[in-house]
């Protein structure tokens, strides 16, 4: 596998950041990770919804930061197995997730709705990671944000491929440092993605049978699963099912790794793939499943939709975020003094919609809901 490192991205080549910084002993990429590592957003992910509310007293559970952890792992096996720059990979898997607020896609939705509602292009999570590492992280004496690499930001911002719902941050962004909206990421981004996809289908299986929501016997409807529960029966009879469960997830996400492995060989070879550059030029990614796993991971996911996602318990607190989420933006609207944060004199009724928006999102779930109840509730 290590010719594949031809298409790789080449740190050596560039490594360029939004400010001129002195090099340390590191790589630029280990760089990378560790500042997002040490970041506020990604220690507040441990208390962000994943699927279950993090409030509910189950240790188990994933959040959002065991989520990112466990893509970062994959991602760098995978990154291993195919040669490409772990580092580079691991930042950006480990930084996927950072814009996402409090209560999981619910409370993304609502925000949306929220922001759409008073006049501006919505929120968006993943906009909102962007926001994160180059402005809204506050810890460095010569700069907003991280600072972090081009390779990283590009990875982190097409890491589901070239942006084709453009919106005016994407065009600002773009414009201003000149990424390429319409190129395909680089195949580290790309190992990424797939990574994030392969982590929460295999994970949330467990986390649904951990809830209760459905059992081994109701897999069986999924011909992978089901496949591999014999595989593994058969090579112990005796095995209790807590142990059989854990040995499914390992065996899923082992299947998938490899092949996405062969899928990559196969990809390269009919597109012609040669270095990083034919990668981002190719017109469709080159890190992806065969046809024949897609079908199986699709499957999975519609299991998981009508089982876990569409289920009474997981949506119960639907319109408990709303209450929360919607009390806390328009109380702040009428209290700007209780937002902890500096604002300019001129700032626009649209930047203070913004600023409410980014100090929300900011939240973990136990913050948001101790707010809601200390400064809406109690009124």
């Amino acid at each position: 596998m290590s010719g594949f490192n031809k298409i790789a991205f080449n740190s050596n080549l560039n490594s360029k950041r939004l400010f001129n910084e002195e090099d340390d002993f590191r790589s630029p990429f280990q760089r990378d990770r560790d500042r997002i590592l040490h970041s506020n957003a990604f220690r507040r992910l441990a208390h962000k919804t994943q699927v279950f509310l993090s409030t509910k007293k189950q240790d188990h559970y994933r959040n959002r930061l065991t989520h990112s952890l466990e893509v970062s792992q994959i991602a760098r096996s995978m990154s291993s197995i195919v040669g490409v720059d772990e580092n580079l990979t691991e930042a950006i898997a480990l930084s996927h997730d950072l814009g996402h607020p409090p209560f999981g896609h619910i409370g993304e939705n609502i925000l949306n709705d929220l922001m759409n509602k008073h006049g501006h292009q919505g929120f968006d999570h993943n906009i909102q990671t962007l926001r994160l590492l180059t402005l809204l992280e506050k810890k460095y004496a010569l700069f907003d944000g991280l600072n972090l690499t081009f390779e990283t930001l590009d990875g982190v911002l097409k890491h589901s491929g070239p942006i084709k719902n453009q919106k005016n941050y994407h065009l600002s962004f773009s414009k201003k440092y000149g990424f390429n909206l319409d190129q395909q990421s680089s195949i580290e981004s790309q190992v990424a993605a797939l990574s994030d996809d392969i982590a929460y289908n295999c994970h949330d299986i467990d986390d649904g049978i951990r809830a209760g929501l459905f059992n081994l016997d109701d897999l069986k409807e999924i011909i992978i699963i089901d496949d591999h529960i014999k595989i593994i029966k058969d090579k112990y009879p005796a095995i209790n099912d807590s142990r059989l469960i854990h040995e499914l997830k390992r065996n899923l996400i082992n299947t998938f790794i490899k092949d996405a492995t062969n899928q990559i060989i196969v990809n390269i070879n009919v597109n012609n793939i040669s270095n990083h550059m034919d990668v981002i030029s190719c017109k469709k990614m080159i890190v992806q499943l065969s046809e024949k796993t897609v079908v199986q991971m699709d499957d999975m996911r519609s299991f998981l939709r009508r089982n876990m996602y569409q289920n009474r318990e997981v949506l119960s607190y639907l319109n408990y975020a709303e209450d929360v989420v919607v009390g806390l933006f328009y109380f702040y609207k009428e209290n700007l003094n209780k937002l902890h944060v500096n604002f300019d004199s001129d700032n626009s009724t649209k930047n203070v919609d913004r600023v409410i928006c980014d100090f929300i999102s900011g939240m973990t779930d136990n913050y948001a809901i101790e707010k809601y109840k200390e400064l809406v509730q109690s009124k």
